[in-house]
């Protein structure tokens, strides 16, 4: 879940996600245009890397990235694991675990 509380950029953003299983292997490296993600994944440690990508007059434009951060997660079996990713915009991001 994006939280974009602290502000927005004024042309728009388009947030990144990449999901990286403990094999290198991307679970997920999309563009979201959604402030939500739902994924089933297997049991096993990932790594979680957040950016935004500033519109630049308009979405068709984007900036290079900007305000990234990352963490890990270690995912069990049959669990849900909620990541709030607080971005602020200009100044990086956080990302918040709750296993």
């Amino acid at each position: 879940m994006l939280d974009s509380s602290a502000g927005f950029y004024i042309e728009g953003s388009i947030w990144h996600l990449r999901v990286v299983g403990s094999a290198g292997d991307a679970v997920l490296d999309s563009d979201l245009k959604d402030d939500h993600v739902s994924l089933q994944i297997a049991p096993g440690r990932y790594r979680l890397e957040s950016y935004e990508r500033q519109c630049d007059g308009n979405c068709g434009i984007l900036s290079p990235p900007s305000d990234d951060c990352t963490s890990s997660v270690t995912a069990q079996a049959r669990a849900t694991v909620t990541v709030r990713v607080t971005l602020t915009p200009g100044k990086g991001c956080t990302m918040r675990i709750r296993e």
